[in-house]
This record gives C-alpha cells, sequence and structure tokens, in this order.
C-alpha cells in the first residue's frame, strides 16, 4: 500500500504548486524504484508547471460519483515522464460544487494500491472538498509558507481549525526563503511552537520568472541550491515510510542529506 503526502499552502501565493512538483520529480530522479503520482487536488489544472498533463479531475470525477475507479488504468494513462505520473485539477468555473471530501479519499486509497507514493498538491482552499480530502486522507501532511507576517498571522489563525481536524504529523516549507529576512526557519519553529527539525527552507530560485514564462517546473532548471533544498524534502518522505533501498539510493542519501535549520 502507498503512502498519501499532501501539501497545503498556507495562503495561494506560498508557492506549493511547485514544491509539490518539485518534490514529485526528485523522488522519481533520486529514487528511480518508486512509482510516484501527483495530483492537484483543487481548482488549478497544474499545466501552469507541466503543460504535458493528460488526466484530470475532470475526467476521473465521473468514475468517483459511480465508484467503478481503476487507479491502475487511469494511473497509467496519467504518466507524466518515466515513474512519475500527474493529475491535474478541474479548473472549471463552480466545479469545487461537484465534488466532496469522501470522493477525495475514496480516489486516494485506490490509487495508493498502485503507486508508492500520492503526492496531493491541495491548494491553499481549505473549503474546495477535494483539498479538505486531501488533508483527511494524508499519512504525512506539509504545510508551505512563505516568509510574510501576513502567512504568519494566517497560520496562527488556522491552527485551531487544523487541530480540531484531527490531520496528520505535520511539517513546515518555508518557500523563496531570503537569508536578509527576518522570517527565518528558528523564528518560524518558534512562531509556529514546533521542533525545528519540523522546518524546511527551501531558497528562492532565480528562475522564477523563466518558470511562469516557460511552463516549467522550477525543479527542472537543475539550480544546485534550490534542488538541494527540494531534495531534503523528498529525503524527509523517504526517511519517514522507510523507503529507500540498499546501494546506490543509500549513498545518495547520505551525500545530499541537509539540514533544516538554516
Amino acid at each position: 500500500m502507498g503512502r498519501i503526502v499532501t501539501f497545503h499552502g498556507i495562503d495561494h501565493k506560498a508557492g506549493v504548486s511547485q514544491t509539490a512538483l518539485g518534490t514529485a520529480e526528485s523522488l522519481t530522479e533520486n529514487y528511480p524504484y518508486l512509482k510516484v503520482l501527483l495530483i492537484h487536488m483543487e481548482g488549478r489544472s497544474g499545466r501552469e508547471y507541466a503543460p504535458q498533463i493528460r488526466e484530470s479531475l475532470e475526467t476521473v470525477r465521473p468514475y468517483l460519483l459511480d465508484r467503478v475507479l481503476d487507479g491502475q488504468e487511469v494511473g497509467e494513462k496519467a504518466q507524466y515522464k518515466g515513474n512519475l505520473y500527474v493529475i491535474g485539477g478541474d479548473e472549471n468555473p463552480g466545479s469545487a460544487e461537484g465534488y466532496l471530501p469522501d470522493m477525495a479519499q475514496y480516489m486516494l486509497d485506490e490509487f495508493a494500491q498502485h503507486f508508492d507514493v500520492v503526492l496531493c498538491d491541495s491548494g491553499s482552499e481549505i473549503e474546495h472538498a477535494m483539498a479538505l480530502g486531501a488533508l483527511f486522507s494524508a499519512d504525512r501532511l506539509y504545510f508551505v509558507l512563505s516568509q510574510s507576517e501576513v502567512c504568519f498571522r494566517r497560520a496562527e489563525w488556522l491552527t485551531p481549525l487544523y487541530e480540531k481536524l484531527d490531520l496528520a504529523e505535520e511539517r513546515f516549507v518555508l518557500c523563496r526563503c531570503d537569508k536578509n529576512s527576518p522570517f527565518t526557519a528558528g523564528y518560524a519553529a518558534k512562531r509556529l511552537e514546533t521542533d525545528a527539525d519540523n522546518i524546511f527552507s527551501v531558497r528562492a530560485s532565480k528562475r522564477n520568472s523563466d518558470a511562469e514564462i516557460e511552463n516549467r517546473s522550477l525543479y527542472s532548471y537543475r539550480e544546485s541550491t534550490y534542488r538541494k533544498d527540494i531534495d531534503a524534502v523528498a529525503e524527509d518522505i523517504v526517511r519517514a515510510f522507510e523507503l529507500a533501498r540498499d546501494g546506490k539510493e543509500k549513498k545518495w542519501f547520505r551525500r545530499n542529506s541537509v539540514s533544516a535549520r538554516r
């Protein structure tokens, strides 16, 4: 049975889509024995950075309504490259009303039978039924934040709600990090009342504008600092679920291990 990992943005510009896609690419590039599915669980198609996506929630939805989803068949149609598979979100206006949280849970459980890791980009709209279902279903949860007071205040405001939902143990990804910002990983740990090891810093990429113009993932530019930080998130997933194999992969593990404290 595969593991379900959900990325959720504290606000809509935190960088959750690039983080989820980059982590998926890191997993499949550095752990080629893993079969990974990335699903965009809300109203964005995901094609902003991955235009080759062939499947979407829109095409999957009829199978969810009747509970007749064949995870293997639909999953194979979603092949993106190599051992990475991607399903885009349903971006049709008003489409959110056509989904329920239990549809997400049913879908993710079905796909988890055929993939080693199922990654969910749940956007930042917790009121979207599929995003909420992805939060409920997660075996591991990463909240994505930006270095801003507005984002941290929203995280604090949402904390009581997340606690009531009784979600999986959470980690935090601090995106587009500027070393001169006062919102360091250490500050984030204190502000969010969590251990420093639960904070992952992803340094700002010089290719942000290029990625938007060229419809590419930031990870694909092979920018060493950015890739190193995303690799640390992927490594955290592999370690958490004991997915590493002996040999070459474990050597990569030791060589690229990065502390979350920056």
